[in-house]
Order: structure tokens, then sequence, then C-alpha cells
């Protein structure tokens, strides 16, 4: 002991001081005492790991990983041993084990064909891919050969399709002759005229006889144009070849696309919806590559990576016969004719989606976009005037009826659609449509709208529910009223997508207003038809004073219409909950505390410890019902009633739970889940919570549900002269907490 209480200094003198062999003894005895109170220590350590029991030793893993290992491949005699909230985390890591066997939650149910996940280190342009060509042998028709060939789709009966269709499908497959081909199939369906069209061209069908009787429109050529017969025999062999060889789609695109485009300037195949069809699909089919090309910053992106890759890369490409997609700019007069067949009466609904994804796709390069959209606001004018026109016949002639909306209306919502599908976002939109001038249509759709909403209600009403904002009244609105709302459904439509997401205060105010005045008729149209809420009428949504017309009815079914929709091709696993039914709220809180906010989106699935059955749903109702009993419950302090006790807000005193922040985010989940899930719960809030959760602000009034007799002297101060009292007021107020009253 005396020893041990020596300064260092001291004690290393003494032991200079010794012999060299005392030295060594008192340095194997300190190593000696060194290692037996190592070896005490370790028998301490494993003594007391004895003595712990399971759920203590859980609770010290402090390692995430080692804790899910632990806690999902412990023995079930062992686990049944272990605290509730253990047994919950150890149920939720084997569940999100046996999930990650399958899919990952939260997942699309389609997966990608393509599993290589190679790392590319060049980002590559755009490109198609080509056949290999026949270069190696010679052709074996020349052009004059090639127009006889052709020369049977002149026949008035014609060869098998198939057969045509293969035998230039193997010609185009040599360069020379494809270039023949292509050409040739082209002077056949271009205008022009009669001196200068191709001498092999026949002037009628081969094979008509006098006695034969034949329209001979179609069989004959008229106005530098072949026979309507044999130019859609053309056209069709065209679309043939293009969606089956990339190289003859290539040229047709590079060499020919304007002259396409100029087809649909022709009168005569503007009037036979055969022929239109039939150049929309060529058209639809040659620029569809473009649709691959992407933004001005992506493509500098693009370059830079093709300058830095190597030469063995480049060389790769040329070997898989790749080429760069061409950005093919096209002139605003044959652009225009694209416009112009968006309003043609040949334009079935088929085609005008074909045409307008031909838009889109020549919109990919930025100097068609800018010209595609000057020609679009201009036929939307034009059209605009045309529909003021019929709209106010109709209204004149007393025909205002759903089944006499005009083609003019159609026609214009078809203009403004495609402007939409062009624009980036709303606020592209808005300024797109603020060149559009319609001021004089909007006139005349209220005019119309007037007559129908002062029609008073008739015995034979359709019943629209109504909303607590108008009391429990409901809303009745006239059957011809209704019909004559779906006959201007379009013009509606127009007007909300020219006007609806202006940020033109004038625009705004007009949208305002009209939604306030023809209320009546715009729910009747959204209880028929939810989906207009997420198409053309979602400014109705978007903009809060135009919110507050729409019926209560109407927002919900919107609402679940968007929760179906994100929900839509994503799969999530079952959420099973085991709790006892004496402590729902507890293991119910334990269980999903634990959740991630992902795993939440999945279907729940609940079962009463100790009960048999299968959760069909009622299991999970009664769930709902007893948690929407407990959330209330004054134990938990958690929530206080309003005045008649009708609704709940959170209890300023719910300090006192040491977990209230966590318990509060335990029912927000429940609320939440029962609200994504359409399940009942009778859980009422005070108006004021609301408006926090909304993030509305609250006033005075709001206080009425919680302290009527307040809100009351609050109003007595607003309405009384106090000065005029004579009264020298102090303001003072009662605090009870526990049962201790602070006076403040």
């Amino acid at each position: 002991e005396v020893w041990e209480q020596l300064p260092d200094f001291m004690r290393q003198e003494i032991l200079d001081g010794l012999p060299q062999e005392m030295r060594e003894n008192n340095n194997n005895n300190q190593q000696q005492r060194a290692n037996n109170t190592e070896t005490s220590q370790q028998e301490a350590s494993t003594a007391s790991a004895e003595d712990m029991d399971t759920a203590s030793f859980i609770a010290s893993i402090t390692d995430p990983q080692l804790r899910m290992e632990v806690l999902g491949t412990i023995d079930d005699r062992v686990l049944a041993s272990l605290p509730q909230h253990l047994r919950a985390e150890a149920e939720i890591i084997r569940q999100r084990s046996i999930s990650n066997r399958h899919h990952v939650p939260g997942t699309n149910r389609r997966r990608s064909s393509n599993n290589s996940s190679r790392p590319s280190t060049v980002v590559t342009k755009p490109v198609i891919r080509l056949p290999s060509e026949i270069k190696s042998h010679p052709r074996l028709l020349d052009e004059q050969d090639v127009q006889s060939l052709l020369g049977l789709l002149f026949l008035l009966r014609p060869i098998r399709k198939s057969l045509v269709r293969n035998v230039f499908f193997n010609l185009s497959q040599h360069p020379e002759t494809r270039s023949f081909v292509i050409d040739n199939l082209i002077s056949i369906v271009k205008p022009c005229e009669e001196s200068q069209k191709a001498a092999w061209l026949p002037k009628a069908i081969l094979g008509c006889v006098s006695m034969i009787t034949l329209n001979s429109s179609q069989t004959h050529a008229m106005n530098g144009l072949a026979p309507p017969l044999a130019s859609k025999r053309a056209l069709d062999l065209l679309k043939n070849l293009c969606s089956r060889d990339n190289r003859v789609l290539y040229l047709t695109l590079t060499k020919h696309l304007e002259l396409l485009l100029d087809l649909l300037g022709v009168p005569e195949y503007i009037l036979s919806s055969q022929h239109v069809v039939l150049i929309i699909d060529i058209l639809s089919c040659v620029v569809d590559p473009l649709s691959n090309l992407k933004d001005e910053s992506e493509t500098k992106k693009e370059e830079e990576s093709e300058e830095n890759a190597s030469a063995s890369e480049l060389e790769k490409r040329k070997s898989e016969n790749e080429i760069d997609i061409p950005k093919v700019k096209v002139s605003i007069e044959h652009l225009r004719n694209l416009a112009n067949i968006l309003t043609v009466d040949s334009c079935s609904d088929d085609t005008f989606n074909k045409a307008t994804s031909v838009v889109v796709n020549l919109s990919k390069v930025s100097d068609n976009r800018v010209n595609l959209l000057k020609e679009l606001c201009r036929a939307a004018e034009t059209l605009g005037i045309r529909a003021v026109r019929d709209l106010r016949s109709q209204s004149l002639n007393g025909t205002n009826k759903a089944e006499k909306s005009a083609k003019s209306e159609m026609k214009l919502l078809r203009v403004l659609k495609t402007v939409s599908n062009l624009a980036d976002n709303a606020e592209d939109l808005a300024s797109l449509t603020a060149t559009v001038n319609l001021t004089e249509l909007w006139e005349a759709l209220f005019e119309c709208l007037k007559q129908s909403n002062s029609l008073t209600p008739s015995t034979n009403t359709i019943i629209v529910e109504g909303d607590d904002a108008e009391s429990s009244a409901t809303k009745k609105i006239n059957p011809k009223a209704l019909r004559d709302a779906h006959a201007r459904l379009p013009m509606i439509k127009a007007f909300f997508i020219i006007n609806g997401f202006s940020k033109d205060g004038k625009s705004e105010k007009l949208v305002v207003d009209f939604a306030h005045t023809y209320k009546l008729i715009l729910n009747a149209l959204v209880n028929q038809n939810p989906s207009l809420l997420d198409g053309a009428f979602s400014c109705l949504v978007k903009n809060p004073r135009c919110r507050v017309v729409l019926d209560f009815e109407n927002k919900r079914l919107y609402f679940r219409s968007m929760l179906k929709k994100a929900r839509h091709g994503m799969r999530y696993g079952t959420i099973r909950l085991n709790v006892r039914r004496s402590h729902v709220f507890e293991d119910s809180f334990i269980s999903l505390n634990l959740r991630e906010t992902n795993e939440m989106r999945g279907r729940l699935s609940i079962t009463f410890a100790g009960e048999e059955g299968i959760d069909a749903g009622g299991v999970t109702r009664e769930w709902y019902a007893i948690l929407a009993r407990e959330i209330f419950k004054p134990g938990y302090c958690l929530f206080k009633p309003s005045a008649d006790s009708s609704a709940f807000q959170p209890d300023p005193r719910s300090y006192i739970v040491d977990e209230h922040l966590k318990y509060f985010k335990f029912v927000g989940r429940v609320v939440g889940k029962a609200i994504a899930d359409a399940h009942l719960m009778d859980a009422h809030f005070t108006r004021s919570f609301y408006k926090h959760i909304l993030g509305l602000p609250i006033d005075y009034k709001d206080i009425q549900s919680l302290d009527p007799q307040y809100y009351k002297s609050l109003c007595d101060l607003l309405t009384l002269n106090i000065e005029d009292l004579g009264l020298e007021l102090t303001f003072s107020a009662d605090s009870e907490e526990f049962g201790v009253i602070r006076t403040m």
C-alpha cells in the first residue's frame, strides 16, 4: 500500500537503484497482478450477462443491423415472452423481410424488361436504329421497272395486298431501289399540273370499260391528281413501308416530310376522310422518332459527352447502324396545313388524336413549336368567330339542345386542347392563350347560359346534393337546363382552358364571377362527370376563390379519384396488427409508430388477440370505431371537448404525457389512414383545429364553439362603448391545471 501511494518518479528512482534480478522479479509480479485483475473483470461481466434477461439484452443492442438480425431470427417461444413493444417490432421486421423477397413496397408492378444495369460512360444522342444495308449486290431493277410494278396499284381488281407489300418491302432493302420506290409513290399522290405529270402515270384505273358502271370520281384522274382509288393504295403502301423499315422512314422524314404536309392542303384529300386518315397515319409514323429529342440543355450535355467519347465507343455506334435523329425544321406554310386539318369535318376523334401527336412531336424542334403555336392560335380565333355565329343562331331559333351542339365548338375545343398539350406548365399555357381574343364568344356563351340559369325548377327535377355551406337545402336543376348546359359543355371547357390559369387580374375575375354565377350548372355537370375536375374544370379546384362553389359531394369524388390515381400501378404490403381488445390504443400505437410512411399505404389487416377470424373488413371497421372512442378519453390528456361536447381540439395540458407529440402523430396517421381507405371514423374536431391543419387564418368567431361565454364577451367589447360606462376595468383570467387554479 505504501508503494502504491508513492509518486511515480520516486518509485522509478527506487527501482533504478535495485539489482537487475530484483527489478525483473518486480516486473513479473506487476504483470501477474494485471492479468488477475482482467480475469476477475471478465468473470464479473459474464455473471452480469447471465443475470440479464432477454428483453434487457435486446434493449441494450445499439447497432440497428444487429438488432434487426436478432429480432428477425429470434425463436417464437422466446418472442412470446417479450414485452409488447418488442413483439411488435419483431413482427414488423419479419413482414418487411417477407415483402422484400417478392417486391419492393411502393414500386410499380410493371418491371423493366431490360435488367442490365451496366453504367454508360457516354450520354448518347437520340438515334434511329437502321437495319443492315445491302451494298454488295447490284440493284435488280431500274426506275422504269419500279414504275411498271407500281402500275399494279392502278388495276381495277387489285392483287392481294400482302403480296404487293412484301414485294416492295424487299425491293426497298437496296438503297437505290428504295429511292426509286419512295419517289415514285410520292409522285402518285402529289398534285401537279397536267403538263408536269409523270408520263408513266395512268389517267384512269386500268380495266374500266364502258359496260361497267363505276363512280368516275374514284377511277379517273382529276385536277392534277391520280385517281383516288390509286392514291389511297399508294398511301397505304407507303404507310406499310414506313412502319416496317426504319430506312424508308428516315428517307421520308428527311426528304418528303413537307410534301406530305402539303397533301393536307389539297381540297380533294381534305374532303375524303380515308385520305386524311392515311396521310395522318404516315405522318404519325414518320415523325415518331422526334419524340425522343430532348431540350437544349440536355442536347449540350450530349454534345459534350460525344466529344469526350472514346473512338471505340463511337466506332461501336457506327457498327450498330445508328444514326442521329434529324431536327427537321418545317416552314410555317406547311405547318398551317397541319393546324387547319384539326378543324375539318373529315377529322375523326381517332385521327384528331394522331394529328395532335404529330403536332407534339414536330414541336420538339423549337422553331416548329413557335410556328405551330401561331397557327393554332390563328385557327382558334377563326373557329371562335364561327362558334359565335352558331351560338347566336341557335339561341334565336330555339334549338339550344344537347344534340344540337355546333361542330365549330367541338373543333375549337380540339385546337385549344392541342395548345394545352404543347404547354409545359400552367404558366406557359396562360401566356400562350393570352394571344387568343375570344371575348365576343364568351359574351355569347354567357347569354346562352343565362337562359338556362333562369329556368325555374319543375316538378320533374334532377337533385344534386348540397353541402353545409348552403345549409341542408337541396339544390334542384331543371332537366331542360341540364340538357342546355351539356350542349354548351365544349364552350365551357374552352372558357376554362383560356381563362382558368391566366395571371391577368381581369381574366381571373371573369372566371370567379362565372363560377359563382353558374355554380348550379357547373355542379350538375361535375356531378354527372367527376373527371371534369381533373381536366378542363381543374381551375375550380386549384383556385381557392372558385373552390367554394363546388358541392361537398363533388369535392369528395375528386379527392377519391386523386387517391386512386396516386395508387395506380403501385402495390404495398399488408399492415398486420395483432392487438389486445383491452389495450387497443397502446398496442396500435406501438405497432404503427414503428411503420415507415410508405408502409402506411398498405391494406390493414386487424386481429384481436385470442380471437379467431379473418378480417374481411368488419374487424377493421370495429378497430376504427374503438380507436375513435379511445383517442378522446380524458386519461390520455390529448384532446378536450368543445363547450357542447360535439367536437374536440388538442388539450394544452398534453405536455404532462412524456410522448404526447408521438401520440398526436399516431392519431394523425390513424385519421389519415381512415380517410385514404374510405373508412368512417366518428371523430369530430373543432373548426379552428381544421383551419390550423389547412394553414388557414383564424379569427375570434372560431372560439364560439370552445367558449360561448367568452365569445359573447368579445362581441360585447366590439359593440359597447366602454368609455361611456365610466368604468376603470382590469382584466384577469383563471387557469385550472390538475386541480390547481392560477389567476393571470
